[in-house]
């Protein structure tokens, strides 16, 4: 690093938080991952057949 210590604390602090910005996004993409998985594999329940049409589609 450089021979001045605030720009070697300066330096090692933004190395922390673009390890910890990585972690997060990580750790995001993890979760959606996993509730992709629940939702294709754990629930198997299928969404409710609608047998009568939206009053949009009705003609008064």
């Amino acid at each position: 690093m450089s021979g001045n210590e605030i720009y070697d604390h300066v330096s090692r602090i933004n190395v922390v938080m673009v390890y910890g910005f990585l972690a997060v996004m990580a750790g995001g993409l993890v979760v959606v991952f996993l509730q992709w998985v629940y939702q294709r594999f754990v629930r198997r329940t299928h969404p409710p057949e609608y047998t009568e049409k939206p009053r949009i589609f009705r003609k008064d």
